[in-house]
């Protein structure tokens, strides 16, 4: 008689799984996991971009830092440039020069007179 009463305390569960999911509390706790799974990834997705804006931003820094350094250099090559045409048109001045012309001609043994130097310096 112990063992038939033990047999009726116990409760027989006999649902199928389909029965359990067509019940409205088992179909709030999908609707729950459902939403902590969307938002776990959209939270995924969130550090995902963050790695790729910041990849991005590390990036555009770069090549900023690198163009700064590029118009540094191309700046003092025109600087270098600038000095250096002045200097040649200061020497093709004093070349050009009548007084000088006369000295180089009679350094290398030319006699130069007005007509000649016109000729040249034109």
């Amino acid at each position: 008689m112990a063992q038939a009463a033990r047999k009726l305390e116990t409760p027989q569960v006999t649902q199928t799984k389909t029965k359990l999911d067509q019940q409205p509390q088992n179909t709030t706790g999908q609707l729950r996991k459902m939403y902590f799974k969307q938002e776990r990834n959209a939270a995924i997705a969130l550090g995902v971009l963050l790695v790729i804006m910041s990849c991005l931003v590390i990036w555009s820094n770069t090549a900023v830092t690198k163009t700064q350094a590029t118009i540094q250099d191309i700046n003092q090559k025109v600087s270098t440039l600038q000095t250096s045409n002045a200097n040649m048109k200061e020497e093709i001045s004093e070349l050009s020069s009548r007084t000088r012309l006369m000295g180089i001609a009679k350094d290398v043994g030319l006699q130069m007179n007005d007509k000649n130097i016109r000729n040249v310096t034109k």
